[in-house]
């Protein structure tokens, strides 16, 4: 299960508590939403205690990874007790080709001049299906895999009828004006860069769902993680999202 964490605004003169748990869904995804009391006076070390108390009830709970309020500074505590922030890379990864397009067109470039580069430790299944999307899509898409990389422009070509320049090694290519990156690199590229590597910071654009999906949302979370967690539970497909060019 995954956590929500939201700031609770005190209502006045009404005594609450300053913790509160229960178990609820968005979009068909359950989550152990936990809010915490937080006033205009509420001060840094009242809010890290009530923090703290959060953590240790997502850990009894078992829960490991949460979706975090808007521009929050209280991860450190979280992450002592075991609690992360939801990771945003399986998103990422749906979203690669997008998030190609969308660097493509603030270059300028077109899709028969730009070079994209696709790094990698290894052909997995994932990094196959973003080369296979960008072959089909832009006329110079070099990959840079330590091996495997030859019979896949040979499948490529034989069943798509597009080609795929290999380069040696793993190395990110000098001649690329976006490089997709599965795996941190080694050497530096001139161009612009889309990491998919665990650890990583991508640079998402504004992502929306279709308005029905939208207003079923809760407000002043971090939009990336949420949508991230209800991906990866399959509450909505990468088709659903829309990304701002």
């Amino acid at each position: 299960m995954i956590g929500l964490l939201v700031w609770k605004r005190p209502e006045k003169g009404k005594r609450q508590k300053r913790v509160t748990s229960e178990v609820c869904s968005i979009l068909q995804m359950r989550v152990l939403k936990i809010e915490i009391l937080r006033g205009e006076k509420t001060t840094d070390a009242v809010l890290r205690r009530r923090v703290a108390a959060a953590a240790r009830i997502f850990g009894r709970s078992g829960v490991t990874e949460i979706i975090p309020p808007t521009e929050f500074m209280y991860l450190p505590p979280l992450e002592k007790a075991g609690v992360c922030a939801c990771s945003r890379l399986p998103l990422a990864r749906a979203l690669a080709v997008r998030l190609v397009q969308r660097c493509v067109k603030q270059l300028g470039e077109s899709p028969g001049t730009v070079r994209v580069a696709v790094c990698g430790e290894s052909l997995t299944g994932e990094l196959v299906r973003v080369v296979r999307e960008l072959a089909l899509r832009y006329r110079y898409v070099l990959l840079a895999v330590p091996s495997g990389g030859e019979e896949l422009a040979h499948q490529l070509r034989r069943e798509y009828g597009v080609s795929l320049l290999v380069t040696p090694g793993k190395a990110q290519p000098e001649a690329a004006n976006v490089t997709v990156l599965f795996s941190p690199a080694k050497g530096k590229g001139s161009g612009v860069v889309v990491p998919l590597y665990e650890g990583a910071e991508v640079n998402f654009p504004d992502l929306r769902l279709p308005p029905v999906l939208e207003e079923q949302l809760p407000a002043d979370v971090e939009r990336t993680a949420l949508l991230a967690a209800l991906y990866r539970c399959g509450a909505i497909r990468a088709e659903q999202i829309h990304m701002e060019t």
